[in-house]
């Protein structure tokens, strides 16, 4: 069963930050959702002493028809991550990926480097340097300024644990 979340970023009065989700059924619309986040957000504030820096919504899709992995391979790990920076080259803002239980056979022979010339390696930077194009909607991901990425700084496999 699919559900949604309504995500909620907490920062204490050193800066730490932490985080918490209220599951709600997948049913409704997004501006259902936000008028949920923005009525739970000032519920959770008020039992909270600290700052609520964001609220954000998760909508679960349904990707059982896709053919996607549906068992994991014997040795994936999740701290075995490939870690991707890009940026927007005006403005130079970063956002960062961690994919994790990354299959390092997209790797340049003998690096740590994803290889730029594997089909896979090619198709995520283009993703997200490009977007994808929906019904006539290109969509593509952004910095936290709302600013397109333009170009891909790193891209080498990890492990950690976040």
């Amino acid at each position: 069963m699919l559900v949604g979340t309504v995500n909620f970023t907490f920062k204490d009065a050193k800066g730490k930050e932490s985080f918490t989700r209220i599951r709600i059924p997948s049913t409704f619309t997004f501006l259902e959702y936000k008028g949920f986040g923005a009525a739970a957000a000032q519920v959770v504030a008020n039992m909270s002493t600290a700052e609520i820096t964001e609220v954000s919504v998760s909508i679960g899709i349904d990707i059982s028809g896709l053919g996607l992995n549906t068992v994991a391979a014997q040795f994936s790990d999740w701290f075995n991550k490939a870690f991707i920076q890009a940026n927007n080259a005006v403005s130079g803002l970063i956002a960062k990926f961690n994919l994790p239980t990354y299959d390092d056979s997209h790797n340049a022979t003998g690096s740590k480097n994803l290889d730029p010339t594997d089909a896979d390696v090619i198709a995520l930077e283009t993703l997200i340097t490009d977007g994808v194009d929906i019904g006539g909607s290109l969509i593509f991901p952004v910095t936290v300024r709302d600013e397109a990425l333009s170009v891909v700084t790193i891209a080498e496999e990890t492990f950690r644990k976040s």
